[in-house]
C-alpha cells in the first residue's frame, strides 16, 4: 500500500537550512574581508636586534694628503742630556784615603799640598809620598828611634831654630806652612828637585842632593845609620843615595814617575 506524504513540511524544512548555509558564509565573508591581506611578496621581519649606527662625517683632504698606508716607526730614544758647563772636577790626590785617617779637613789640606807642589814646581804626588814615608801623615808622629824629629816631614831640634819656632806646632796645617819654608830653603840653597828622590834627601840628609847613586849617607856602626836602617834594602850596612831611590820608588812608584 501507497502511502501519501505531504511534501510540504520537508520543502520548508529544506529552505530553513539552505537559509542558514547562506547567513554563515555571509558571517564568513565579512570576517575575511576584515582581516589583513597577506602578501606573499613580502619579507618576513626579522627578529635579529638592529645597531643604531651614527654616520662619521668625511674629514677634509689634507694639501699633502696620500692613499699610501703610513708607517709607525719607533719613537727614538731620548739622546743623553749635554754634559754641564762647569769645569771638570780635580783628579783625586795621591793617597787621599790615608791622608784622611789623620787629616779631618782634608779641603785645607789638599790647598796646603797644592801650594807647596805649586811654589817647588813639582807634582803633588811626590809632596804626598814624602810625608806618608815620613810621618804617614800623623801630624803627632815622633821618630821611634830617639832622633827628636817630629810632624809630618819629621822636622828635627835643630831646624826649629832655624824656622823661628821653638817646637813643632799641633796643627797639621801650621806644619805644612813651615814645611814649605823649610823645603823652599834647601830648593834654594841645593837647587831644584828634579825627582822624587831629591825631595826625600832634602829632608833626609840635604847634602846629598844631585849625589850619585854610590854616594854613601849613612853607616854601620853610626847612630844615624841605626836610626835610618830601614832604607838599607840590600843590608850592606849602609845607606847610599841608590838605597833611598830604591826605597822610594818601591813605595810610591805612582809617585815616582809622576810629572807636573
Amino acid at each position: 500500500m501507497i502511502v501519501a506524504f505531504s511534501a510540504l513540511p520537508l520543502i520548508a524544512h529544506t529552505d530553513k537550512a539552505q537559509k542558514a548555509r547562506q547567513q554563515a558564509n555571509a558571517a564568513l565573508g565579512l570576517l575575511a574581508s576584515n582581516s589583513p591581506k597577506k602578501s606573499h611578496s613580502q619579507t618576513p621581519p626579522s627578529t635579529k636586534p638592529t645597531l643604531k649606527t651614527t654616520a662619521i662625517p668625511p674629514q677634509k683632504p689634507t694639501a699633502k694628503s696620500s692613499n699610501k698606508p703610513t708607517l709607525t716607526l719607533p719613537r727614538p730614544a731620548t739622546p743623553p742630556e749635554k754634559e754641564s758647563s762647569k769645569p771638570a772636577a780635580a783628579p783625586k790626590l795621591y793617597l787621599a784615603d790615608e791622608a784622611k785617617k789623620h787629616i779631618t779637613d782634608m779641603v785645607t789640606f789638599e790647598k796646603k799640598i797644592t801650594a807647596i807642589a805649586n811654589s817647588l814646581e813639582i807634582p803633588s804626588a811626590w809632596v804626598m809620598a814624602l810625608i806618608h814615608s815620613e810621618s804617614n801623615f800623623n801630624p803627632k808622629k815622633k821618630n821611634a828611634k830617639g832622633s827628636g824629629a817630629r810632624g809630618l816631614i819629621q822636622i828635627m831640634p835643630i831646624i826649629y831654630k832655624d824656622l823661628g819656632i821653638s817646637s813643632v806646632p799641633s796643627s797639621p796645617f801650621k806644619q805644612l806652612d813651615y814645611a814649605k819654608r823649610y823645603l823652599l830653603d834647601k830648593r834654594e840653597q841645593y837647587g831644584k828637585f828634579n825627582n822624587l828622590t831629591d825631595l826625600k834627601l832634602a829632608v833626609l840628609y840635604p847634602g846629598a842632593i844631585g849625589k850619585p847613586n854610590w854616594h854613601v849617607l849613612f853607616q854601620k856602626p853610626s847612630r844615624a845609620y841605626l836610626q835610618n836602617s830601614g832604607l838599607d834594602l840590600n843590608k850592606d850596612g849602609k845607606v847610599s843615595v841608590g838605597d833611598v831611590k830604591n826605597k822610594m820608588k818601591k813605595s810610591y812608584g805612582k809617585a815616582y814617575w809622576a810629572k807636573r
